[in-house]
């Protein structure tokens, strides 16, 4: 069987689309493990920056549930609220 010269370009087209499509998988695949790569690379820096109370800390917090880091958060909400409101408080009585 012999190919047109149309279809031989049209085959070159094609592959050469298939090719650019592949290279922008690619592209998106190594910069996706690159950003997971540098953040382990920065989590292992901090850990060995810390002292061992952060260390300990730091291991504590990676073995919590998402629910027990959602508490958290929900409880550090908490807490800066019930602060800004004990400082209005404050506030308020220095007036009277």
């Amino acid at each position: 069987m012999t190919y047109t010269e149309e279809q031989y370009n049209e085959v070159l087209r094609k592959t050469a689309a298939e090719l650019q499509q592949l290279h922008a998988d690619y592209g998106s695949q190594i910069a996706a493990l690159t950003a997971e790569r540098d953040a382990h690379a920065k989590t292992i820096a901090d850990f060995l920056a810390a002292d061992d109370a952060g260390k300990a800390r730091m291991l504590a917090d990676a073995a919590k549930t998402e629910a027990e880091k959602e508490r958290d958060a929900a409880q550090a909400e908490f807490d800066a609220a019930q602060a800004a409101a004990d400082e209005a408080k404050a506030k308020l009585d220095a007036l009277k």
